[in-house]
């Protein structure tokens, strides 16, 4: 029996009101997981379709049950965001009035022990979203350069004690599985550990971000998003979860919205860059107070919102 917590989709109250569709639109759920957001947009907004794209196969078929009251409206596809024009454009989608990314690790990768995304398991060390690629947190542990091992826990981790972890697992190895290597992180930290958040989990944030090349494929997704969605008054709105995360749809909010990259001491433009969206809310939007108290893993969950406008004619 499985007595892990269900999935809670986290800020649905907020991602239905920003979406802010019109009929005959088309919702792209780029982060379908267990269909949360697509259900509640489809309960709230009348003749529109959604198109639904996960990376992970379990996700999309817990998904297909969850929204099979809505078969004739929705779309599912099996494939990494970073390729959401393929679908656009082998599918002839059309009219699309907004894009959602919910970038948290889902429960129904966390609870799945053979996944290996969690500490709270004995698991392989997989950490793959999509069971189709090679790479897995077992092969940057037992096979990278200490170096290498370095750098992901200290860039992707943040993790201040990355060296001397990195120093025990080349010490220790082969490590088996997740519990090995979270006994590990714990042996590194000495008794220094911060009460509220278990040392490992940094490090296990860092091995699931390399496996997957998360950073990366954020990067290219948010970039093709803008250019599929309709012209004007497409929404783009993104839930991250993590400082990495953020200050990338920060920084590519605030690039896409203003009408020169070029550096301020440069008195005339030359980059030719145009403002391509505009920013619906300035301020970061969070969960209420209420939703944080219910389901408290939406307490580090922030909203960005940007709105497609028209470019500017040269002059």
């Amino acid at each position: 029996m499985n007595n892990s917590p269900r999935h809670k989709t986290v800020m649905i109250k907020e991602a239905s009101k920003y979406v802010n569709l019109e009929n005959g639109d088309t919702f792209l759920d780029a982060t379908l997981g267990g269909g949360g957001h697509s259900k509640a947009i489809l309960d709230k907004y009348d003749a529109i379709n959604v198109i639904g794209i996960d990376k992970d196969i379990q996700a999309i078929n817990i998904a297909q049950k969850n929204l099979k009251d809505y078969k004739n409206s929705i779309s599912l596809h099996n494939i990494d965001f970073s390729k959401i024009d393929e679908v656009v454009k082998k599918n002839q989608i059309k009219n699309i009035g907004a894009i959602l990314f919910d970038l948290g690790t889902s429960q129904i990768q966390l609870n799945n022990p053979k996944r290996g995304f969690s500490f709270q398991h004995e698991s392989p060390l997989d950490m793959r979203m999509d069971s189709r690629q090679n790479t897995t947190a077992d092969d940057i542990i037992n096979n990278f350069k200490e170096s290498d091992i370095i750098k992901i826990l200290s860039d992707y981790g943040e993790e201040r004690y990355s060296k001397t972890i990195a120093r025990l697992i080349i010490a220790k190895r082969p490590i088996k599985n997740t519990g090995e290597l979270s006994n590990l992180v714990l042996a590194a930290y000495k008794g220094k550990r911060n009460k509220k958040i278990h040392p490992a989990t940094k490090v296990f944030q860092a091995l699931r971000i390399a496996v997957n090349d998360e950073l990366k494929m954020l990067e290219i997704a948010l970039s093709k998003s803008i250019k599929l969605l309709k012209n004007p008054g497409g929404r783009l709105v993104v839930i991250s979860f993590h400082s990495l995360e953020d200050r990338i749809v920060k920084q590519f909010f605030r690039n896409e919205s203003i009408n020169c990259l070029c550096d301020p001491k440069i008195i005339l433009c030359s980059c030719n860059h145009q403002a391509k969206i505009k920013l619906i809310s300035k301020k970061i939007i969070r969960p209420s107070e209420k939703e944080i108290e219910e389901n408290p893993s939406s307490r580090s969950a922030k909203m960005r919102v940007a709105e497609v406008i028209k470019a500017r004619k040269a002059s």
